[in-house]
């Protein structure tokens, strides 16, 4: 004998008083009630070059082969606080 429950349930932040922000992707309204904000991961810097031809990251200049990579979500070739989605 086997008894099985499931439910699903969905919300969205329908108003709320933001200050605000350079980007619309950083609003909370219009987002899920408790959603994460965040960088995106992109993997992980593979050499030099690649670090070298990738957006700069929160102004740092030690990167190493081994070291996070994000995503530049706006694309204007830098990854700050203003870039989290």
């Amino acid at each position: 004998f086997a008894k099985v429950t499931y439910s699903y349930a969905k919300n969205k932040i329908i108003e709320m008083s933001e200050a605000r922000k350079p980007f619309d992707y950083m609003y909370l309204t219009g987002q899920s009630v408790g959603q994460f904000m965040g960088y995106n991961f992109d993997g992980f810097f593979n050499s030099y070059e690649e670090i070298a031809a990738s957006p700069q990251q929160f102004g740092l200049s030690n990167l190493a082969p081994g070291d996070i990579k994000y995503k530049d979500i706006n694309g204007d070739g830098i990854i700050d606080q203003n870039r989290i989605q």
